[in-house]
């Protein structure tokens, strides 16, 4: 609380995603991450995937996750994406245990429009925004994914970086 009434901080502005369903008009809003998946079901999902107008690929996979900077280092990580910088302005799209070695996350900028598009004749789809508010969608279903129009502000301090929260945390640089 010094540090806030001393003025030792900065404000950070960090991106957040809208998705929405073309089926209907629903919004959700994820500061880290939009996530669909196949919930509870033992099989995969043939997830196609578009940036802008461009084809990228199908995964075949659990599901796939589309994160910002600041969702970077929590569920895409432990599913073997990248670790971005908060203050890069890009998305990370990233399969969640695909069924092919040649599967890798991508990363695109801000600007782009990314469109999923779940096939499974059989099941439903989940998606879900920070691991909060989700739903249920009957496949085929199509998702537009892309940067909201707000930001949000976090607060701070002047100790420390982004790179020694990083380094501890991850426990680089120690004998384990």
């Amino acid at each position: 609380i010094l540090d806030l009434l001393e003025c030792n901080y900065v404000v950070e502005e960090r991106m957040v995603l809208e998705a929405q369903s073309t089926s209907n008009k629903r919004h959700f809003y994820g500061l880290n991450d939009i996530v669909i998946d196949k919930g509870s079901s033992s099989r995969v999902i043939s997830i196609e995937t578009h940036v802008d107008n461009d084809y990228l690929n199908t995964y075949t996979a659990d599901g796939i996750i589309i994160n910002t900077p600041t969702g970077s280092t929590a569920y895409s990580l432990a599913t073997g994406g990248p670790i971005v910088v908060p203050r890069a302005q890009v998305i990370t799209i990233n399969p969640i245990a695909p069924h092919t070695l040649t599967a890798r996350p991508v990363i695109v900028p801000d600007t782009c429009v990314i469109r999923v598009i779940v096939n499974a004749d059989w099941k439903k789809v989940h998606l879900t925004a920070d691991g909060q508010e989700d739903r249920w969608y009957k496949t085929p279903a199509e998702f537009i994914i892309k940067r909201a129009p707000y930001t949000v502000k976090l607060i701070k301090r002047l100790k420390g970086s982004f790179y020694d929260t990083l380094r501890k945390k991850l426990l680089w640089g120690r004998d384990i």
